[in-house]
C-alpha cells in the first residue's frame, strides 16, 4: 500500500510542469546595467492555441520586478504555457515592450535608448498651467499639440 502512494506521488510531480522564472537583463545600449527599472508581464496569450481568457485577465499579468545595481531581473513561478509580452522602463529611458517571451527559453536581455533631450530654444517649449473656471489645478490633465 504505501509503495502505491509513493509511485502515485512520484507520478503526479512528474506530469506537473514545473513553473520557471522569467529572468533577464536590462542595458543601456552601450551595455551598461540599468539599476531600479521596473520589468512587468503586460499581456499574456497561450504557447498553442487560443483563449476566450482576455490578454491581460492571466495571473501573471501585473507581475513585476525591480532590476538590482548588475540589471537583472527575477518574476519566479510564471505558466509555462504562455508566452509573454513584457513591458520595460527605467527613468530617463525610452520604454519598450518584447513580445512573445518565452519563460522556459532562458533569460531575456533587453537594451534600452536614452530618452530624447528636451529642447533648449525657449520658442520650442510650451509652458504653462491648467486649471479649472475658479483657478484651481486640473490634476492629470492631457495637452496635446494640433497643427
Amino acid at each position: 500500500m504505501i509503495l502505491q502512494i509513493l509511485a502515485a506521488a512520484l507520478l503526479s510531480t512528474e506530469a506537473t510542469p514545473s513553473r520557471p522564472t522569467l529572468s533577464g537583463v536590462i542595458r543601456t545600449i552601450d551595455g551598461e546595467p540599468i539599476e531600479g527599472g521596473l520589468v512587468f508581464i503586460y499581456t499574456a496569450r497561450p504557447r498553442q492555441g487560443s483563449s476566450t481568457t482576455c490578454p491581460s485577465c492571466y495571473l501573471d499579468c501585473r507581475r513585476r520586478a525591480r532590476t538590482g545595481g548588475n540589471g537583472a531581473f527575477e518574476i519566479a513561478g510564471v505558466d509555462p504555457s504562455l508566452l509573454f509580452r513584457v513591458g520595460v522602463a527605467a527613468d530617463g529611458y525610452v520604454a519598450s515592450f518584447q513580445e512573445d517571451v518565452d519563460p522556459t527559453a532562458g533569460p531575456i536581455s533587453v537594451s534600452l535608448t536614452p530618452e530624447p533631450a528636451l529642447p533648449t530654444n525657449p520658442r520650442r517649449v510650451l509652458r504653462g498651467r491648467v486649471v479649472e473656471p475658479h483657478g484651481s489645478p486640473v490634476v492629470g490633465a492631457l495637452i496635446e499639440p494640433i497643427g
